[in-house]
């Protein structure tokens, strides 16, 4: 089961997000919500969930700025935007997907079955290569080789 944190000052956004996912979504749980980049924060250091839905535009940090700070952790991001120019920058951000303002029901549950699809495919793409050096074996995972020849 994915664990989701849901970041937005947007009150009626995130009970809308919260509501499809909590009904809807049997494969996603809400882990928290946070109303601020600070409580967004404590959270994510806590426990890192798998997915954080937050949007592009908060007092004090760009939903953009937050990514770059926390991309080590692995948590995928979906970004909610406000038009398209934002919706082009959230695909320039890496974010694993983008929802937009206003939230729709079926975009919600698009972008959660997408999100499931994801989970299961590293989970069993877990296949590593050995490969024999002079001095000691090395064993690499097939999904960091970017070009072998």
């Amino acid at each position: 089961m994915l664990n989701a944190l849901l970041i937005d000052v947007d009150t009626p956004a995130v009970n809308f997000l919260n509501k499809v996912i909590t009904q809807d979504c049997n494969g996603m749980q809400v882990h928290g919500i946070s109303r601020s980049i600070l409580d967004a924060k404590k959270t994510i250091i806590q426990d890192t969930p798998d997915v954080v839905f937050l949007p592009t535009k908060m007092p004090r940090m760009s939903g953009y700025d937050f990514m770059d700070q926390y991309r080590n952790l692995g948590f995928k991001t979906v970004l909610l935007a406000d038009n398209d120019k934002e919706i082009k920058k959230a695909i320039r951000a890496s974010a694993f997907d983008y929802l937009t303002k206003p939230l729709e029901y079926d975009e919600i549950i698009g972008v959660v079955k997408r999100l499931e699809v994801d989970k299961r495919c590293q989970c069993t793409v877990s296949l590593k290569i050995k490969l024999p050096g002079r001095y000691s074996t090395y064993y690499i995972k097939a999904a960091d080789i970017l070009f072998f020849k």
